[in-house]
């Protein structure tokens, strides 16, 4: 039998390894364990032949601040005020 953390891993893995040139990844480090995330994020900054969006609140993480230089282009979105709401490329202005 397998978890749902595997189940979710092995979703992951079907992803990345596909065929598609654009990949689209919602949240796909949270809820795992350090060592598996770290493992995940590495490998998805390898990817050099992929358009990969990635839609994460753990990679703005002040500890993981040194990945986000492996991206192309970041947009911030501050949703801290909602009547204000700001986004921002390559995480300047937020």
């Amino acid at each position: 039998q397998v978890s749902g953390g595997e189940r979710r891993r092995i979703g992951l893995a079907r992803v990345l390894l596909s065929s598609k040139d654009v990949v689209i990844l919602d949240e796909p480090i949270s809820n795992l364990d350090e060592d598996n995330k770290k493992m995940i994020q590495n490998y998805i900054m390898s990817i050099k032949d992929k358009t990969i969006l990635i839609v994460s609140h753990e990679w703005s993480n002040k500890s993981d601040n040194n990945k986000l230089g492996g991206f192309d282009r970041i947009l911030v979105m501050d949703t801290s005020n909602k009547a204000n709401l700001r986004i921002s490329e390559n995480g300047v202005g937020c």
